[in-house]
């Protein structure tokens, strides 16, 4: 779901640095369609396409009934020093 989330936004991003959304891309000054401004459309899919498959960030649900414990693996105080249990959506960095 966060993937999709990640592709979505990079889409749309990609597209607007690449000029996906100017109409001058696709047609030319006498109004004939210009097959080279689906490059860039192309284009900026693959770039969101790659951004959100390699996305670090996961989600996943700890239902209720259920403990998850958080572990810090970043820092001077690394493991389960103080336990946290955690329910509900839990954002992580794979």
């Amino acid at each position: 779901m966060i993937s999709l989330f990640f592709f979505v936004l990079a889409l749309i991003i990609a597209a607007i640095l690449l000029g996906v959304f100017r109409k001058t891309n696709y047609y030319s000054e006498n109004n004939r369609f210009k097959a080279s401004g689906i490059v860039r459309l192309v284009a900026a899919f693959f770039i969101a396409l790659v951004v959100g498959l390699i996305s670090p960030v996961n989600m996943e649900r700890i239902d209720a009934g259920h403990v998850g414990i958080k572990v810090s693996n970043v820092g001077d105080n690394r493991g389960v020093g103080k336990t946290e249990y955690v329910t509900g959506w839990v954002f992580y960095n794979s």
